[in-house]
């Protein structure tokens, strides 16, 4: 079949955009590793935060959590505010003056990219419970806990 003159046909990439393209493949090939490393460290970092919340190992979770974190939840309105360490451990339940002192377990716990872990949780004591749940968002920063969305 001849196609008509309006579509003439189209010579391939030039030799020159070639080696740029194939460059640009590899060092894209290399990010993927890197990433999931990064998402594998949160996610050991977020398991660990709830480990030592539930132990009350508050020297542990200092180091786990930034001077400030920005919280986002029921108690403020869904508003986004910024607290200090002490208020923020205070609503996992760990520390002085938590809100509750209850365990909390952890469903199920998601990697999301380089900065954030989605975690499901519920303070029943059997993980199966049928019971009310909880999706905590948490952005990791520099191997910190900077901010908290929990719905």
């Amino acid at each position: 079949m001849d196609l008509p003159a309006a579509y003439p046909p189209r010579p391939g990439l030039p030799a020159r955009l070639y080696l740029p393209l194939l460059a640009g493949l590899l060092w894209g090939c290399d990010a993927a590793p890197d990433l999931q490393q990064q998402a594998t460290r949160n996610a050991h970092l977020i398991q660990a935060l709830h480990r030592h919340a539930n132990r009350a190992n508050w020297s542990a979770l200092d180091t786990l959590v930034a001077d400030v974190v920005l919280y986002r939840g029921q108690p403020t309105g869904f508003r986004e505010v910024a607290e200090p360490r002490t208020r923020f451990l205070a609503r996992l339940g760990a520390g002085p003056g938590a809100h509750d002192p209850t365990p909390l377990t952890i469903r199920q716990l998601y990697a999301a990219g380089g900065y954030q872990v989605i975690v499901e949780a519920t303070r029943w004591p059997d993980s199966l419970a049928e019971g009310p749940g909880v999706c905590l968002i948490y952005t990791i920063e520099a191997g910190r806990v900077t901010r908290l969305h929990a719905y």
